[in-house]
């Protein structure tokens, strides 16, 4: 009754504790050496149509809705829009630099006239580090209190079967209706490899 996912997480660490007996001369070999892994389907693809967008910025709490509404216009993962700094934005050229991301590479990241409006409007109760800060002006870090602000806008506007990372699919499949060529949409999401990107395409072309 598991999933495969979870059923070769659990295969993988069997292999490892045998590995690490035989290494320790408590075993002289791996039975599950030969066990092979299930195919797992992890691409989970999900995103808002533009009506939906209205509906959740709308329900989000103001201080918020900054956050959400970044996270639609560049596909920068939620760990990145919340540690950005004021000094990783360049306003005379317009974008923004990420320079801690998941795959460890720099990346430039534009900075639209619609998203330039609402960083501005955040310096108004910023701590003049964070971008993003509450009412209070400290910097918004609490991944649960996230998740719930999150949470709450989506059952407000009646939005389901949806997560914050899908505010990523739904940057990346509007870039890819626009036209961007998937190489551009690549490096936008810092994606290491075309595979995904190219997924996205594919779950566009089949609605």
């Amino acid at each position: 009754g598991k999933k495969p996912a979870t059923v070769n997480r659990e295969v993988a660490g069997l292999k490892c504790m045998f590995n690490w007996a035989i290494k320790s001369k408590k075993a002289t070999e791996n039975p599950v050496r030969q066990v092979k892994l299930f195919k797992e389907n992890n691409t989970r693809l999900r995103y808002l149509t533009g009506n939906e967008i209205k509906r959740l910025l709308d329900a989000c709490v103001y201080w918020f809705r900054p956050i959400v509404f970044t996270a639609l216009r560049t596909g920068m993962r939620r760990g990145e829009i919340l540690n950005l700094k004021w000094d990783d934005i360049n306003w005379k050229q317009n974008v923004i630099l990420l320079k801690n991301t998941k795959s460890g590479r720099w990346r430039d990241v534009s900075i639209c006239t619609s998203l330039s409006k609402v960083l501005e409007e955040c310096q108004e109760r910023s701590n003049g580090v964070d971008v993003f800060c509450n009412p209070e002006r400290k910097p918004i870090r609490d991944n649960r209190n996230i998740d719930k602000l999150f949470h709450k806008a989506l059952n407000f506007a009646g939005i389901q079967d949806f997560r914050f990372h899908d505010l990523r699919h739904t940057a990346a499949s509007y870039l890819i209706m626009k036209g961007v060529d998937l190489a551009t949409v690549r490096d936008i999401l810092g994606h290491q490899k075309i595979e995904m990107t190219n997924v996205l395409l594919s779950n566009y072309h089949s609605k």
